[in-house]
C-alpha cells in the first residue's frame, strides 16, 4: 500500500539514543487515507509515539475556537 500526504508535520525523537521505533497511528475513524488530517498536523511537531484519534481531533477542535 502506497501513503502519500500533502500534510507537512514533524516527528522528533528526544534524542538519537532512543532505540524505539518513531510510531504514528492514524484511527480510521479520523482518516482512511490521510484526508482532513492537514488541520489537525499541518505544520506541528509531535514526539512519539502520536496517536491521532477521536479524542485527539475533539482536543484540537476545543483548541481551535
Amino acid at each position: 500500500m502506497r501513503v502519500s500526504f500533502a500534510v507537512i508535520a514533524i516527528l522528533r525523537r528526544e534524542n538519537d539514543t532512543e532505540s524505539y521505533p518513531v510510531v504514528c497511528e492514524v484511527s480510521p475513524l479520523v482518516s482512511y487515507a490521510g484526508e482532513g488530517l492537514e488541520k489537525y498536523c499541518d505544520g506541528k511537531t509531535f514526539t512519539p509515539p502520536v496517536l491521532i484519534d477521536k479524542a485527539f481531533v475533539d482536543k484540537e477542535e476545543k483548541t481551535d475556537d
